[in-house]
């Protein structure tokens, strides 16, 4: 390889290298404050909902909070759904896991979709009107599937 195309994949190396941290670490926590939509700013704190292609970040719904998903939504390889109390789903949304989603509360979600290395780590009641994994799922939960 000659010196000019060697500096440049080391350029290019770095800077997505770079850029991949920056988006770690804007990782952020965002706890429902009150039961209500997904898209509804007044249940996040500081009125910021976390987005809807979430990369690092967590979502807590604690215990006694139902989280409604009027939107779909996709939990990035280091991002967390962890459901304390109950998050559903309207119906045609759904719920594409790349992250882990975890908890014991209830889930009510018309479509999940297990994409490989995502984690379930779910211990709740979990139902869906569909299932669709592209690898093996592990978990402890009860699934029921429509």
């Amino acid at each position: 390889m000659n010196r000019k195309l060697l500096n440049k994949l080391s350029i290019t190396f770095i800077a997505l290298a770079l850029m991949l941290m920056s988006n770690i670490s804007k990782a952020t926590t965002y706890t429902v404050m009150a039961s209500g939509n997904w898209s509804n700013t007044a249940i996040w704190p500081g009125a910021v909902m976390p987005p809807f292609s979430m990369g690092a970040d967590t979502v807590i719904v604690p215990a006694g909070d139902t989280l409604t998903m009027d939107v779909s939504v996709s939990t990035g390889v280091a991002s967390i759904i962890d459901v304390q109390g109950v998050l559903n789903s309207l119906s045609g949304i759904a719920l594409t896991n790349n992250g882990n989603i975890t908890g014991n509360g209830v889930m009510n979600i018309d479509h999940i979709f297990m994409n490989m290395g995502g984690l379930f780590t779910f211990t709740g009641n979990a139902n869906a009107n569909m299932l669709t994994m592209t690898d093996t799922l592990t978990t402890s939960a009860n699934i029921m599937v429509a």
